[in-house]
């Protein structure tokens, strides 16, 4: 299992401890998260693996991933309600853009 696993499912399980709503989302600043689930973020943040999958359709001369770290968090979105009113949840399962990087193809 590699590392990366790991702490994917420390997260997880640090999450799941924290008894997410089912009928909203939940979402944790990560600088309040148990040390070991923090590292475990901030190890993959530093991912050598995820960096190279955004290079698989991105080239790495085309841009510059930087962390902001004081806006790190986990987000749980809750399930998608198809026959309710949408929701900000929703933006997960269209393309979007976020921000005002409408401005800026690509970049969100």
């Amino acid at each position: 299992i590699s590392q990366e696993t790991n702490d994917m499912r420390t997260i997880q399980k640090w999450v799941m401890d924290q008894n997410p709503a089912t009928d909203q989302t939940s979402h944790w600043w990560v600088q309040n998260m148990n040390r070991e689930a923090q590292f475990a973020f901030e190890r993959l943040v530093n991912s050598i693996t995820i960096k190279a999958l955004f290079e698989t359709k991105f080239h790495p001369d085309e841009y510059t991933i930087e962390p902001v770290r004081g806006m790190n968090e986990i987000y749980v979105s809750a399930p998608s309600k198809r026959a309710g009113p949408k929701t900000s949840d929703d933006v997960f399962f269209t393309e979007h853009v976020d921000g005002p990087f409408c401005f800026f193809p690509f970049a969100s």
